[in-house]
């Protein structure tokens, strides 16, 4: 198959399109073509998610982890990138987080209880942001240390083996990806 994507820097470059669906269409037996309009951000920050959800199901579907969940997986690599922001946020009301507030104060605790349960109070929630709020060198850096893991817990000589090199090599065609010095 040719290039899968076409680029069009300038107004003048889009003439080439209905070509370049042609070409497409043919190598496809006639089949539908779809074609999706883009920013070039928004085609790397696709390109990346859909690198890294496959990554990771096939790092979750190779049993060679530590995870309960693919969930918690998901948001693991996240965090390693800066994708999951904590805010602060409680779910109590104002007047009852300060009546709590009060009660701490005169209950005979030791300072460090004190502390964790202000900390409690004052609740928290985990954010995650999407992929096009990835920087491509974030990006990357989460790819490499989920490819690291992979590597080192035997994803590549599990069951997973053959789907984990096809999905190296759909990267590696991408061109979006490569792997940080």
């Amino acid at each position: 198959m040719k290039n899968s994507t076409f680029r069009c820097a300038v107004p003048e470059d889009c003439f080439r399109l209905a070509e370049w669906g042609k070409d497409k269409l043919s190598e496809n037996n006639g089949k539908p073509v779809i074609l999706e309009a883009m920013t070039e951000k928004e085609a790397k920050s696709s390109g990346q998610n859909r690198a890294f959800h496959a990554l990771l199901n096939c790092y979750y579907t190779s049993g060679v982890h530590s995870f309960d969940s693919i969930e918690e997986m998901r948001v693991y690599y996240k965090k390693i990138g800066g994708l999951v922001q904590v805010v602060r946020e409680s779910l109590l009301p104002l007047r009852a987080r300060n009546m709590l507030y009060r009660a701490v104060k005169i209950l005979p605790l030791k300072d460090e209880h004190r502390r964790k349960i202000r900390t409690m109070l004052g609740g928290k929630k985990e954010v995650e942001l999407s992929w096009s709020e990835a920087s491509k060198e974030k990006a990357t850096f989460v790819i490499d240390a989920l490819l690291q893991d992979m590597f080192e817990s035997g994803v590549h000589t599990s069951k997973q083996g053959g789907k984990f090199y096809e999905i190296l090599e759909g990267m590696d065609k991408s061109g979006f990806y490569k792997k940080a010095a």
